[in-house]
């Protein structure tokens, strides 16, 4: 059967020491046309693509979460649900992709924010 790039991950560094670092992205993805999916932009989206990455990666914390960002719109609400899952200890450390730095000062502000990936 079709498995998801995390449960891949979670089968080939299983034999690898617990110390190893992942990174996982959330937020908007694209859809089977290649347009951006609004419906993982809310912050039920965000907190079900956690769960699903902690359950297809078999832990029960992610290291490193980054927010995906698409647009110039705030970013203030949906980096708060993963400040929240932060505090909760599902999540050690955030982080963002494809920022402006207003969307960095912004993110900031709400919480620490340990990497950056832009294209």
């Amino acid at each position: 059967p079709l498995r998801s790039a995390n449960e891949l991950i979670n089968s080939a560094l299983a034999p690898y020491a617990d110390d190893l670092v992942i990174t996982t992205k959330v937020g908007p993805a694209r859809d089977r046309t290649g347009a951006w999916a609004p419906h993982a932009r809310t912050p039920e989206a965000l907190r079900g693509q956690v769960e699903e990455n902690l359950r297809q990666l078999g832990r029960d914390h992610l290291d490193v979460v980054n927010l995906r960002i698409v647009g110039t719109e705030s970013i203030a609400e949906r980096f708060g649900v993963l400040a929240e899952l932060r505090r909760a200890g599902l999540i050690r450390h955030l982080g963002l992709s494809n920022v402006t730095p207003a969307h960095l000062a912004e993110a900031r502000a709400i919480a620490p924010v340990v990497c950056v990936q832009n294209r």
